[in-house]
């Protein structure tokens, strides 16, 4: 049952996962074309200064949620795991009206003296009324992964994306005459509404759910021990996300400032920013959705693992999601190196988008290896390692931006970006050994992917200019590359053996039991 139970979840999140980045995109090229390169600038500076906000007004809560019930299922009955249900979700709206409270009224300072551009100034300030939402969302969130009712959060992300679209739809189809700073206004709208909207769906799936929980158990907590478990892992979190997202905030803001010195032009460097930040980005993370559901389903697991001791489990199933990871990434990276100029005029008609995706394509892997790699250590309770990481990385970053950017303007930006990318993902890697107590297999990991991926690329390349001498248009050339690339890919794992129905089955829990003893490890393959 609890394999069923896994794997159904696994896919509802991946599928959910894939939607969800998929509208995401939609709608980053739908308000591209209603902002263009400069507006989308402006949009990522707004937003650079809201994930701020957000992040003080819900960071750790997820995650404590989801860990303290986690924990508790088996002990406590009904009434125990609604109040901790409850005392989360109260707190959490409590940080979240303050939290919206200092934004609405700092907002003039921010747009006057640091981002020095007063149109952000009424975006923020409707953005501010989300952020309870936001918080409680959190909350939520945390109690429907603990309970495993993925459905639900799937669902209410899916509507949430909906609300958003109509809610821009609607106001920029209303008023057809309006500036980009009112057009940032309508999308921010949008996402605050859409915060409103996912509140009112997850509320009305938690009365429904929390009826489903064993009555039995031991009697609940006291408040004070309940919050004390909360504070115990939302607090070292928080502290080291509130800096990391400073520091985050402070580059977002830095950097087109930086850009503008070097190019002589606020507006170009607010278009250069667009299309890197608000453009290219999304669309090169938009294949992570197949890994991004399935890693933050591990959390609770591993959480199960580690209070149940089950170390051979935990080793194992940590071991083949960086190698799926791995092999994923590296013929990712073949795409958007082969079909960079195919997928930046498809979807934005921008060549300087696919300028982009080329110089960005072989740190693919990095990325996506370090976002699975994240949630794995957050589920063996190492979420305090991986933001010193990226607190760390983020002092590197503005160390080096601050005399690279001036001189060498989105050049050097992208640099700095390759190297902080690739040393942060080494960072992760480097701590999750360390914690399972393995050695790294490198062959796995690294050299099969590799020899997978160079030989997608040869028969990946021969394909696209046959496509492009036929004079083929742009996705008719994606289709037939990525497909010709994807079999070849495919025939050299199976060549290679290099993944197996046994280290799938790791991650499923599906190996039967009598026959356990028969099948090695996977860790001493």
């Amino acid at each position: 049952m609890a394999q069923k139970i896994f794997i159904k979840n696994a896919m509802v999140l991946t599928a959910t996962s894939l939607i969800l980045r998929g509208l995401g995109l939609a709608f980053r090229v739908y308000i591209a074309g209603i902002l263009g390169s400069e507006g989308m600038g402006l949009y990522q500076l707004v937003f650079s200064v809201y994930l701020l906000a957000s992040t003080f007004a819900s960071a750790g809560i997820t995650m404590a949620v989801t860990r303290v019930i986690s924990e508790q299922l088996t002990s406590l009955g009904r009434r125990g795991i609604i109040k901790i249900a409850n005392v989360s979700i109260a707190g959490s709206v409590v940080l979240g009206l303050a939290t919206a409270a200092v934004l609405w009224l700092i907002s003039p300072f921010i747009g006057d003296s640091i981002v020095d551009d007063t149109r952000v100034i009424p975006a923020l300030q409707v953005l501010s009324i989300s952020l309870p939402f936001v918080a409680a969302n959190a909350a939520l969130r945390g109690f429907f992964m603990a309970r495993r009712e993925v459905a639900i959060t799937s669902r209410s992300q899916i509507f949430e994306q909906l609300v958003k679209f109509a809610v821009v739809f609607v106001l920029v189809t209303k008023f057809s005459n309006f500036t980009m700073s009112e057009a940032c206004i309508f999308v921010m709208a949008g996402d605050t509404l859409s915060e409103v909207g996912d509140f009112l769906y997850q509320g009305i799936g938690y009365l429904k759910v929390r009826t489903k929980i064993p009555v039995q158990g031991n009697p609940p907590l006291p408040l004070s021990k309940v919050g004390k478990k909360l504070m115990q892992i939302a607090l070292p979190v928080a502290g080291v996300r509130y800096v990391n997202s400073i520091l985050y905030t402070i580059e977002n803001v830095l950097v087109p400032a930086l850009i503008g010195i070097f190019c002589a032009s606020r507006s170009m460097a607010l278009s250069q920013w667009g299309e890197l930040k608000g453009m290219a980005i999304p669309l090169l993370t938009f294949p992570s959705s197949f890994l991004a559901g399935f890693s933050m389903l591990l959390v609770p697991e591993l959480t199960q693992c580690c209070a149940l001791g089950q170390k051979e489990r935990m080793q194992n199933m940590c071991m083949v999601s960086v190698h799926v990871s791995a092999l994923l990434s590296a013929f990712g990276a073949v795409c958007f190196g082969l079909l960079y100029k195919q997928i930046g005029s498809l979807f934005y008609n921008d060549a300087g988008v696919g300028f982009y995706l080329l110089i960005l394509a072989p740190i693919v892997p990095s990325i996506y290896i370090e976002n699975v790699v994240d949630n794995l250590l957050k589920g063996l309770n190492q979420q305090v390692s991986t933001l010193q990481y990226s607190i760390v990385n983020s002092i590197v970053r503005i160390g080096l931006i601050l005399p690279i950017v001036p001189k060498w303007g989105m050049q050097g930006f992208l640099f700095v970006m390759i190297v902080s990318n690739i040393i942060t993902s080494y960072l992760n890697v480097h701590r999750l050994i360390i914690v399972l107590h393995i050695k790294t297999p490198w062959v796995k990991w690294v050299v099969c992917p590799a020899a997978g991926a160079l030989a997608a690329w040869i028969a990946g390349g021969a394909v696209q200019m046959a496509m492009l001498r036929a004079n083929m248009s742009d996705l008719p050339v994606i289709c037939g590359v990525g497909l010709s690339a994807g079999l070849v890919y495919l025939a050299a794992l199976y060549v290679t053996k290099n993944i197996s129905r046994e280290e799938l089955s790791v991650l499923t829990g599906s190996r039967k039991k009598n026959k356990s003893a028969n099948i090695p490890s996977v860790l001493h393959k």
